[in-house]
């Protein structure tokens, strides 16, 4: 009995002062035949960390410098969390850092679990956009598709 207990004292230790595993954002792009960016959320509790290179020479984010628009599309492994959404980042391209853009975020409705936001036309043709999670709760891949 008393190993028992000195063993989950242990385990009671050990979780007490484990560090949970980081969420991470993996990005990867695809130029043919539509630019597509991907972002590929582990947890869905992400909490966003903005992206820090250009998206035009890197996979971070969507490069606008040829496109006329786009479309965003997230699918999860199971619903959205309500509240979870995706904010929104613009990269300026002359000061070379990306800014929030916080009217431009995009919801998640907790009844989904595969959702599309349609319609955003680039006026602009340059600098970049992503979009990171914001407690969306489940593992999900949310694509950036240029037209």
């Amino acid at each position: 009995m008393r190993k028992l207990i000195l063993a989950l004292a242990a385990v009671a230790v050990t979780l007490a002062f484990a560090t949970p595993a980081e969420a991470t954002v993996n990005w990867s792009k695809k130029t043919s035949p539509y630019q597509v960016s991907k972002a590929v959320c582990s947890s869905g509790t992400e909490t966003g960390t903005p992206p820090t290179t250009n998206p035009c020479s890197t996979d971070q984010g969507l490069c606008l410098n040829t496109i006329g628009g786009f479309t965003v599309r997230a699918e999860a492994s199971s619903t959205f969390t309500a509240g979870g959404y995706w904010a929104a980042y613009l990269w300026e391209p002359d000061s070379k850092s990306w800014a929030r853009a916080p009217d431009l975020d995009l919801y998640v409705d907790s009844t989904l679990s595969k959702q599309s936001w349609a319609g955003f036309e680039v006026v602009s043709r340059m600098g970049g956009i992503a979009f990171l999670p914001q407690n969306v709760g489940v593992a999900a891949v949310l694509k950036i598709i240029g037209k």
